[in-house]
């Protein structure tokens, strides 16, 4: 598996990579308190491995 994650990629890679491919997956999350044990960013960390593993069982 390639490069997975656009924020990570070179536009020329994903102008090469839609070439190729019509699958894009884009994770969603809160931005949002979770209490004094997590970050606010754990909705986003959360999608980002599933969107992440998702990619990998896809062969994208």
């Amino acid at each position: 598996m390639n490069k997975v994650k656009l924020s990570e990629m070179m536009w020329r890679e994903v102008k090469q990579y839609l070439q190729n491919n019509s699958t894009i997956l884009v994770p969603i999350g809160s931005t949002e308190q979770h209490g004094l044990h997590l970050p606010i960013g754990t909705d986003t960390i959360i999608t980002e491995k599933v969107c992440y593993d998702v990619a990998k069982m896809m062969s994208l």
